[in-house]
């Protein structure tokens, strides 16, 4: 688990890469620019990293992918990778969609030769990432999903059983002096 799921940990800014001016459209900040959490730039890079840069338009539609499955993908825990060498946005939609079946409970089956145009289809990403999604509900278990705001401020959200924090915190059921055929009655 990384830095970025614990609500405890510190974020460390060494980790992440410097993005190049030059290839940041935002405009916002001048100069060297820190790539910030949730962002293709700051994700684990993977067996076969990216050495050749985006071409036009390339990296918003890859960040565009990343940012579509982004609350699935910290639901069930998966650190995802940066787009490798030769992969295409559809073929890293693919790859982060096959990562999140693992935590689906019926396989869907897809892949990115779906469509002529070599899309997959909206209501197949609908049905994994919402069945990605209901997975704390179905263990009984309560995830925090961390987002970021434009103007870098850390924004925590809850997935899963409202009920669960308060657990430990639950006392036992009082049980009555009314007893029936010897059993003493909870309430």
């Amino acid at each position: 688990m990384n830095a970025y799921h614990d609500p405890r940990a510190e974020l460390d800014y060494s980790e992440f890469q410097e993005v190049d001016p030059a290839l940041d459209r935002s405009g916002y900040l001048p100069g060297k620019v820190v790539a910030r959490p949730n962002t293709i730039d700051a994700d684990y890079v993977g067996p076969n990293p990216r050495s050749t840069p985006f071409g036009p338009g390339e990296r918003e539609q890859f960040q565009a992918v990343r940012s579509r499955l982004d609350r699935a993908l910290q639901v069930c825990r998966i650190t995802p990778s940066t787009p490798q060498e030769k992969q295409t946005p559809v073929e890293y939609e693919a790859e982060l969609l096959r990562a999140l079946q693992n935590h689906t409970t019926k396989p869907i089956s897809f892949s990115a030769q779906d469509t002529p145009e070599g899309v997959i289809a909206t209501c197949t990403r609908r049905n994994v990432v919402a069945d990605a999604l209901a997975e704390p509900y179905r263990k009984g278990e309560l995830r925090q999903v961390l987002t970021f705001d434009q103007a870098g401020r850390e924004i925590r959200e809850f997935v899963g059983v409202k009920s669960q924090w308060m657990n430990p915190l639950k006392s036992p059921a009082i049980i009555s002096p009314i007893y029936i055929d010897d059993v003493p009655q909870q309430w």
